[in-house]
């Protein structure tokens, strides 16, 4: 006997069941809209025209060299050095033909690449010569190389000073500052043990002083050589210089 039992198809899958007729259309045509859109907009980036001299910035660095805080070394992966025609301001290549012939003297790309160095150099030597400003303000014989160097480009610093009269040890001729050289002869005279205590912990400090300001002065001149290290210079006439880059 032959059973025959009828199975009703089941119905296909609606796109979002829960919406109705209408709301399903306006869906499935933004889907579309969306679709289209992205579409255009990749083929509108494979043709645009690209700038033959956008590359230029991967072809230059501020800095020549970087310190590895980490693992404690150094790297320089741009070597040969340029200046800009305007303040003569240096800057760091790795091939100079490279470089010339993607970024040309008189170009717009070279003067947009020139004065973000400009802008760059600005910058870091504000940060430093805000750090020479601190020190000069507690050491006022302690050069301002850096915000010497940015008073040529138009930028001034002013200085306040509290100790206006200067006084140096017996050894190493080490500057230091009172208020009343008179009251400071009084109080420690010179060939006493009150004075010869003096004078050596003014020599300590400014060991220790010096020898953080050189240390920040050698990392500076890893990433700008043309920044110079004046009191690193100062430490080593003294025999006081150690250096804690390696």
């Amino acid at each position: 006997m032959d059973a025959r039992v009828d199975i009703a198809e089941e119905p296909p899958k609606r796109f979002c069941p829960g919406l109705s007729e209408k709301y399903r259309f306006f869906l499935s045509l933004l889907v579309v809209v969306l679709c289209v859109i992205a579409i255009v907009l990749a083929i509108v980036f494979m043709i645009w025209p690209k700038d033959p001299n956008s590359d230029c910035k991967n072809l230059y660095s501020f800095e020549k060299c970087q310190f590895n805080y980490r693992h404690h070394y150094i790297y320089c992966d741009y070597e040969s050095k340029l200046t800009t025609k305007e303040h003569g301001i240096e800057f760091y290549v790795k091939s100079p033909e490279k470089f010339e012939k993607t970024c040309p003297v008189g170009t717009p790309a070279r003067a947009r690449v020139e004065n973000r160095i400009i802008k760059e150099y600005k910058d870091f030597a504000q940060i430093e010569c805000n750090n020479e400003e601190e020190v000069n303000l507690k050491r006022p014989d302690f050069p301002t190389p850096i915000c010497d160097k940015l008073k040529t480009l138009g930028i001034h610093h002013y200085i306040y000073c509290d100790y206006e009269s200067k006084l140096t040890t017996k050894e190493h001729g080490i500057e230091f500052y009172v208020k009343s050289p008179e009251k400071f002869e009084k109080t420690c005279p010179v060939g006493t043990p009150a004075r010869a205590r003096v004078e050596n912990r003014i020599i300590k400090e400014y060991k220790d002083f010096a020898q953080i300001e050189c240390n920040n002065e050698e990392e500076v001149n890893l990433k700008r050589p043309d920044f110079p290290t004046p009191i690193c210079d100062k430490l080593k006439t003294l025999g006081m210089y150690e250096s804690l880059i390696y």
